[in-house]
């Protein structure tokens, strides 16, 4: 899967700011429906173009990311023994280097 790009307009149209957790776009998308929803008084075109925003904020924040810790490495380095560098399997990813 190719990384996707960030969605600043779903974003804005979410009323978040950049990079929202999951569960800050889907606080922001239970708020936002029932007001946009066309049988309670909303229009079709809004509430179309909200749940589009979710599904591609939702599609973007769920994708794997490089972990922070070991920068996508999956080690650590440790001390330097006797002049090698030895590395222990990142806490954080468990080695995979993403999270």
């Amino acid at each position: 899967m190719l990384p996707l790009k960030p969605p600043t307009e779903a974003w804005a149209i979410l009323g978040l700011a950049a990079e929202p957790t999951l569960a800050q776009i889907n606080d922001a998308w239970r708020r936002l429906r029932s007001a946009a929803h066309p049988d309670r008084g909303g229009s079709l075109g809004a509430f179309t173009r909200l749940k589009g925003a979710h599904i591609v904020a939702c599609a973007y924040a769920s994708q794997p990311r490089d972990c922070a810790l070991c920068a996508g490495t999956g080690l650590l380095p440790t001390k330097v023994r006797g002049g090698f560098v030895t590395s222990v399997t990142c806490r954080t990813c468990a080695g995979t280097g993403r999270v």
